[in-house]
């Protein structure tokens, strides 16, 4: 059995649902498109991202206010997909790195 922070793409899912954002076409255009695509790395990774976040106590103020991007190496040069912050967020989540 995988360690408790290590989140499938379905759990990602239905937590970003259920505690986060509500239905799925209020999420963030990024998280979206990463869904629809299923990309399942991306979303277990964004899991363990979540699964730490709540670990520390601070993943609500994080995740709703946070502006999500697709990230793109510089090598590739294509334009970054930006989502809009949620209503009344001042925070800003810019770049978040995971180091096994």
């Amino acid at each position: 059995m995988p360690p408790k922070n290590c989140w499938s793409f379905i759990r990602t899912c239905n937590t970003l649902e259920e505690k986060y954002f509500g239905d799925k076409s209020r999420w963030a255009e990024p998280l979206q498109q990463i869904r629809d695509q299923e990309k399942d790395l991306a979303f277990q990774a964004l899991g363990m991202a979540i699964a730490f976040l709540e670990d520390a106590l601070i993943a609500e103020h994080t995740i709703m206010t946070s502006t999500f991007f697709l990230y793109e190496p510089e090598s590739k040069k294509a334009e970054t997909a930006r989502a809009t912050p949620a209503k009344g967020s001042s925070l800003s989540l810019k770049n978040m790195v995971l180091d096994a």
